[in-house]
C-alpha cells in the first residue's frame, strides 16, 4: 500500500508595491480593450503615445517614471557622486552643500556603483523638466 499524502501548495504572492498596479481583468478580458476607440492625446513628455521616447509608458510603470523624474531633480548631485572618489570629509561637505543627511550621500554613491541608475535617463528627464 503507498501513501497518498498530498502536498499542498503554497500560494506566492506580488510584494506589496507591485500590487497598486496590478490590472484588475474580469474573466473574459485579456489585455487592452481592443473594441474601444482611444484618443492618442499623450502626456507630458510627448504628445503622442506612438512616437514617445520613453522605453515604457509613463502609465504602465508609474514607479519607473517617479524614479527617474526625481533622480533628474538631483543629477548634479548623482554626476558629483559618479565622479569622485569620496572620504568622509568630502561627504560631510556635499551633505552640507545639497541639505542632505550624510546617509543619504552614501545611499546614493552605493546605488550609482550598483548600476541603479540609467544616466541615459536622467538626463533625459533633467531636459524635459527644465524649462518648466
Amino acid at each position: 500500500m503507498g501513501s497518498t499524502t498530498s502536498i499542498k501548495k503554497r500560494a506566492v504572492s506580488t510584494p506589496a508595491m507591485e500590487k497598486r498596479f496590478v490590472r484588475q481583468r474580469g474573466p473574459n478580458e485579456e489585455g487592452f480593450f481592443t473594441e474601444y476607440f482611444y484618443v492618442d492625446d499623450g502626456c507630458e513628455v510627448s504628445t503622442s503615445c506612438l512616437n514617445c521616447p520613453l522605453p515604457i509608458c509613463k502609465h504602465d510603470d508609474p514607479l519607473w517614471f517617479k524614479f527617474y523624474r526625481h533622480a533628474a531633480k538631483q543629477r548634479i548631485l548623482l554626476r558629483t557622486l559618479q565622479l569622485l572618489t569620496l572620504t568622509t570629509i568630502d561627504i560631510e561637505y556635499i551633505a552640507s552643500q545639497y541639505n542632505i543627511a550624510p546617509r543619504s550621500v552614501f545611499r546614493l554613491r552605493r546605488r550609482i556603483e550598483q548600476h541603479d541608475y540609467d544616466f541615459k535617463w536622467v538626463d533625459f528627464f533633467a531636459k524635459l523638466y527644465s524649462d518648466n
